[in-house]
């Protein structure tokens, strides 16, 4: 009989914010950077799995509150049992979990507040905070966001061992901030950008990383929200190849001695006309050595027809190197790595004079002058660079370093003038404005980053940051992020899922440290202190989103006082310098 696996496998979740990070030092040579959590470079998590530990008598009530809402975690139905561990008995009894979609809500867990009962002892646990959205085939959907969050747990100590209870549990489950961000996996799922189909747009999901999930069970996750559709985050500049309504049929299938994944699907799949990007999805969202696709079980692509690695090419984040250079007096220059050969100057930015701010990909450069004039460069066959000032912005004060992206129509510029977004025909060198929808206040696009395949943006504007995605080559929808962050100067992509933003010195949230460098997904829901015990204000942050399955990961490179430190290199002798960034070719 044939089973749906669709939205059931998302997982329903409350999140607050809970973290607490250590402090290091300052070196003599320098500001101390960490990097955060150890992950691998397509986000994986690389510490333990989550696996619920049940209340005892060692824990306060707050801690049990803190538990609880960690608990949401793995398969639907495994789930529904680690939280009601947390219940009294009559809680259970009718608690219900629901069947939509999961709250997503950020806040503190005060300190309990106890009183004598009748015959046991009784305490209250007030968590307050804001509803950031709900976590619904594995992406935030903040429609229902909404500020001023807050519920009263009633706990009963439960005798000898067993701690405290909860006794009025909330309907629904909830996640802290915590645990999305530590005990869950930010994987992207792939989407064919419109009027393209050899290309791959990533979307994040949050993938429970719990002990009660298998591999088999991660496919099965990630392939359910495949077929369900793009977030609403980059919905409308996609286009799937997969047919609305098709399922899939069963689990997938792993043989590990092969290196293949089999995915059966339901015959609805049949009617596409664009079997070999409906291929590159699955096989790039599943990071497969070799595929089989099944339809109503009859095999319809063979797993060693094409290596699955030959779709990887779908994915612009795929086998690109990046050199990390700077500017030192008006040139630019070459950024020390330790244990690495020391890097040279791409011939197309050499010899370059009176420099403010750089970019290169592949064959093209641009860059700005101390005088505020744009010039992009090209090289042509035999490798000779032909530069050309972009005449039509001669008058123009631009106010953000330029980025170049790639488009069906070869590589474009993008740059900040005031609080407007310039994209530049690099061939023509024709400017074009770009109306930004979602964007609040006033002030100057300071700092801007596009995303591999130069669909997906982040920016700065007014001290806020941004991220969002072109709907067309001239529309931008935006959406603000770390809103809790203020001053915020400089952001740059640093994986499939998220980017880097430097800034001010601060708490992301009451119980964390200040940090002036953080990780923030594209949905913005997670940010991480990348920087905790700097205060000082931090400058430019350059990074580079290394290739999903292996390859050089390039150092996280930031600006302060005029020098460039490596963020995961703390103690490392700076290079004197502005203005980091990574030419990528």
């Amino acid at each position: 009989m044939r089973r749906r696996f669709l939205a059931a496998a998302a997982v329903v979740t409350g999140v607050f914010a809970l973290s607490v990070l250590s402090a290091c030092g300052v070196p003599d040579s320098g500001p101390a950077v960490s990097y955060g959590p150890e992950r691998t470079i397509t986000g994986i998590d690389l510490r333990p799995p989550y696996k619920v530990a049940a209340p005892d008598n060692s824990q306060s009530a707050d801690q049990t509150v803190a538990g609880y809402l960690r608990a949401a975690n793995g398969p639907l139905e495994k789930m529904r049992e680690q939280v009601k561990v947390f219940f009294t008995q009559s809680a259970q009894n009718t608690w219900q979990a629901g069947s939509g979609g999961l709250l997503v809500v950020r806040g503190t867990v005060h300190p309990p507040t106890q009183v004598a009962g009748a015959g046991q002892f009784d305490a209250h646990v007030q968590v307050t905070g804001d509803v950031l959205g709900v976590l619904t085939n594995g992406w935030l959907d903040t429609s229902q966001a909404r500020a001023g969050y807050s519920y009263t747990y009633n706990l009963l100590s439960a005798g000898a061992g067993k701690g405290w209870l909860i006794d009025n549990p909330p309907q629904g489950m909830l996640l802290s901030i915590e645990a999305l961000q530590n005990d869950y996996d930010q994987r992207p799922v792939y989407y064919p950008p419109n009027g393209e189909d050899r290309a791959l747009v990533a979307d994040l999901r949050y993938v429970p990383r719990s002990v009660s999930v298998s591999a088999v069970g991660r496919y099965q996750l990630l392939m359910s929200w495949l077929l369900a559709g793009p977030s609403s985050y980059i919905a409308g500049a996609v286009n799937s190849a997969l047919p609305a309504g098709t399922e899939l049929r069963g689990l997938p299938v792993e043989d590990n001695a092969l290196s293949q994944i089999t995915v059966d699907l339901s015959a609805k799949a049949e009617a596409t006309d664009r079997w070999e990007t409906l291929i590159a999805q699955i096989a790039v969202t599943l990071q497969a050595k070799y595929l089989e696709i099944r339809i109503e079980g009859r095999q319809k692509v063979k797993p060693h027809d094409q290596d699955a690695y030959y779709y990887d090419a779908w994915n612009p984040a795929t086998g690109h190197m990046a050199h990390p250079l700077m500017v030192d007096g008006g040139l630019v220059r070459a950024v020390r790595i330790p244990d690495r050969v020391e890097e040279q100057v791409p011939a197309l930015l050499r010899g370059r004079t009176n420099v403010k701010w750089a970019t290169g990909l592949n064959a093209t450069a641009a860059y700005v002058t101390t005088d505020d004039a744009l010039f992009i460069g090209r090289a042509n066959s035999s490798d000779e660079t032909r530069y050309v000032q972009v005449e039509k912005m001669r008058d123009v004060a631009f106010t953000s370093p330029p980025a170049l992206y790639r488009t069906p129509g070869g590589p474009r510029v993008l740059i900040g003038a005031g609080p407007g977004l310039y994209s530049i025909d690099t061939s023509t060198q024709t400017p074009q404005a770009v109306t930004v929808s979602g964007v609040t206040g006033e002030g100057a696009v300071t700092s801007l980053s596009v995303a591999p395949g130069g669909k997906r943006v982040a920016f700065v504007r007014g001290g806020r940051a941004y991220a969002g995605i072109f709907t067309d080559s001239a529309q931008i929808r935006a959406w603000q992020v770390a809103s809790q962050l203020t001053g915020i100067t400089s952001v740059s992509w640093s994986s499939e899922v998220g980017f880097l933003v430097s800034g001010q010195g601060q708490p992301v949230s009451p119980n964390t440290s200040n940090s002036a460098l953080s990780q923030v997904t594209f949905d913005g829901a997670v940010v991480e202190p990348q920087y905790p015990s700097q205060t000082t204000r931090t400058g430019p942050v350059a990074a580079y989103v290394p290739s999903p399955r292996g390859g050089a990961v390039m150092e996280p490179l930031v600006e302060i006082d005029n020098r460039i430190y490596l963020v995961r290199h703390p103690g490392v002798p700076a290079s004197a310098g502005t203005a980091p960034f990574y030419f990528e070719d």
